[in-house]
């Protein structure tokens, strides 16, 4: 629970999307590149954040919404 409180509450949006890119490649992930760096722009197609491949599939891994999912 205390990881969540300074998620919610003490890192923005960018923060918590270069913190992801950060662990990324110790996860295993490879070829690991900012989409739009970006982040509270109003593109609504602007929705992969980062894009990484593992294990030969690409990954694209969103850390911030743009837009209402319905």
């Amino acid at each position: 629970m205390k990881d969540m409180f300074i998620i919610d509450n003490c890192i923005d949006e960018r923060e918590f999307r270069n913190y992801i890119y950060s662990i990324l490649p110790k996860l295993g992930f490879e070829e690991i590149v900012m989409d739009d760096v970006r982040v509270s722009d109003t593109e609504p197609i602007n929705d992969n954040d980062i894009k990484a491949f593992k294990d030969g599939i690409r990954y694209t891994i969103q850390t911030y919404l743009n837009r209402i999912i319905t």
